[in-house]
């Protein structure tokens, strides 16, 4: 058996450099219009830069509502005793709050705040209108994933532990919460190669972006398998 150092430079090598066109061919809508009849419905919506900037900031967050009010909380129905608990807190602090300000303790920057950080909360309404509609279509639930990657990371912080979404504001808990879909974000092609040219030239991110809502199902992870092809033919599984 020939060393390494024995094979032909000319062959080309089984698996060549990772390029950037080769991370665009992986993204969802360049996939999935070959294969739509084989692989699990979905939906693909564009995403405004606004909402990338969204999931791009700093901060476990939601946005408003399609009617600009705060999301709903999220509360285990296991949970009723702790919520009880929070609940007497909450009128504790509501008379200690009156006392004060009943004495003159309190001033209106805490109420001019709280208005200042509902003004920076970011609206979505026309995305949040369209995952319902998808949610609906495919449905009921569905579990989300950008160009690339999914949420799956995340899962922990869903009351469910699953990615399963029946709603805008499971979507958006789950996509600000995961270090996959930043990695989708700023670094998809982050070891591509160059050849001869500069790393610093190598794009930061795709030119646009999408959020992928695909048809839940309750698939055994023991029955996924991942299949590598190379011109056309299955060469690992």
């Amino acid at each position: 058996m020939p060393s390494v150092t024995e094979v032909d430079p000319t062959l080309p090598a089984r698996f060549p450099p990772i390029t950037v066109q080769h991370i665009l061919n992986c993204q969802f809508s360049e996939w999935h219009k070959l294969f739509a009849s084989l692989t699990l419905k979905s939906k693909a919506l564009p995403l405004t830069e606004d909402f990338v900037d969204y999931l791009n900031q700093d901060g476990l967050f939601l946005p408003l509502d399609s009617n600009g009010l705060p999301q709903p909380h999220y509360e285990h129905p296991t949970d009723s005793d702790h919520n009880s608990d929070g609940e007497e807190d909450d009128q504790e602090w509501k008379k200690e709050f009156e006392h004060l300000n009943a004495a003159g303790g309190a001033d209106e920057s805490t109420e001019t705040s709280d208005t200042e950080d509902d003004q920076n909360i970011p609206h979505f309404p026309d995305l949040e209108t369209s995952i319902s509609s998808a949610i609906e279509e495919l449905g009921g639930a569905v579990f989300p994933k950008l160009n690339w990657s999914s949420p799956k990371d995340a899962s922990w912080i869903a009351l469910s532990g699953t990615l399963k979404c029946t709603n805008a504001a499971d979507v958006f808990l789950l996509l600000k919460s995961s270090d996959f879909v930043m990695h989708d974000l700023s670094q998809a092609f982050e070891h591509c190669y160059v050849g001869e040219g500069r790393v610093e030239d190598l794009p930061k991110r795709p030119e646009t972006f999408e959020l992928v809502l695909r048809k839940w199902y309750e698939l055994s992870p023991s029955m996924e398998f991942r299949c590598f092809v190379r011109d056309g033919r299955l060469i690992g599984l």
